[in-house]
């Protein structure tokens, strides 16, 4: 059963379509980014007083293992933690 095993997770859907499974806290306007080198996504959400703050990992079909690469994406975005 998805729910007992992804207990404590969040589903939620990207801006560009994709299913994920995000920590219970996410909120709609936090940030997933995919870190170079990383296994996974992450879920950012901005601070109050500038920057970033980690959020948790996620879940997100279709850019986990390296797919994001065979996107095409390009695009490169310095994030402060």
């Amino acid at each position: 059963d998805i729910l007992y095993r992804h207990n404590g997770r969040r589903l939620f859907i990207t801006s560009g379509g994709h299913l994920g499974l995000s920590p219970k806290d996410m909120q709609s306007n936090d940030v997933v980014i995919v870190a170079s080198g990383a296994e996974v996504p992450f879920i950012l959400r901005e601070a109050s007083e500038g920057g970033y703050k980690l959020v948790g990992e996620a879940y997100v079909d279709g850019v986990m293992d390296g797919e994001v690469l065979d996107m095409g994406l390009e695009r490169v975005t310095l994030y402060t933690l």
